[in-house]
């Protein structure tokens, strides 16, 4: 289903042009990741949880995208992290998509038109993005961008929560979630020339949420009074 998924918004937008000051929207150039348009269920990252949606799978090709706009030197007009570390990219090098509320957006900052080429290999379970356009100039001194990825200080969970949920009576009660550290990375842009780099810029300092361990317990619990494994329920199964 992911590769469906990937599949579909590859063919979307393999071929298309960028004008010279035109803004590419990553939404715009997919349109409507729906059923109707062939998409399927897969994993995808809301809340900081892994969830099923139609289209999942979607922003590994938003993000391979990001990191080859970065690469050419073209302009990130908007671009938001998901709000968990990814596992197939270096910390703050994603860029997440959704339908209608998050999008993302580069432009062409040159004076030609570039062209924008995706696909997948789905046997090497890899997405490609390449973009033609210009090259850098030659007076530039520049003739290749690397993109750095360090890592902050974590942001350690704050203290657990407990949430009343009238559908418990004393002394049940269930984990909502566990408790998740925040990272916190810096990203650079660094410019070189035969392999030495020649200055370095920043793209971004990108925060993934912590999360506080957080409980379910019934009405009128006391703060401190200690909840036993024993009387611990499942959460509900939602209704798809």
């Amino acid at each position: 289903n992911r590769n469906t998924n990937i599949d579909l918004s590859c063919q979307a937008i393999n071929g298309y042009k960028v004008a010279p000051g035109d803004t590419f929207s990553f939404n715009q150039a997919t349109g409507q990741r729906t059923a109707a348009k062939g998409y399927k269920e897969a994993t995808a990252i809301s809340g900081g949880q892994s969830v099923p949606e139609v289209g999942g799978g979607v922003c590994q090709v938003s993000t391979t995208m990001y990191e080859a706009v970065l690469m050419g030197d073209y302009n990130i007009v908007y671009r938001q992290a998901h709000s968990s570390r990814l596992s197939y990219v270096p910390g703050g090098l994603d860029a997440t998509i959704n339908t209608g509320t998050i999008d993302f957006k580069w432009s062409n900052n040159t004076e030609a038109p570039v062209y924008v080429f995706t696909w997948i290999d789905k046997e090497q379970k890899r997405i490609w993005c390449e973009i033609y356009g210009l090259p850098f100039a030659a007076d530039a001194g520049v003739d290749e961008i690397e993109l750095i990825s360090e890592r902050l200080p974590d942001i350690e969970p704050t203290a657990d929560e407990y949430i009343t949920y009238s559908g418990l009576t004393a002394p049940y009660w269930m984990l909502k979630n566990a408790a998740k550290s925040g990272y916190v990375y810096d990203t650079f842009k660094s410019y070189k020339l035969n392999g030495t780099e020649v200055r370095r810029e920043k793209i971004a300092n990108t925060v993934y949420r912590m999360h506080p361990r957080r409980y379910y317990v019934w009405p009128g619990y006391v703060a401190g009074t200690p909840l036993q494994a024993e009387y611990q329920l499942p959460l509900p199964q939602k209704n798809n």
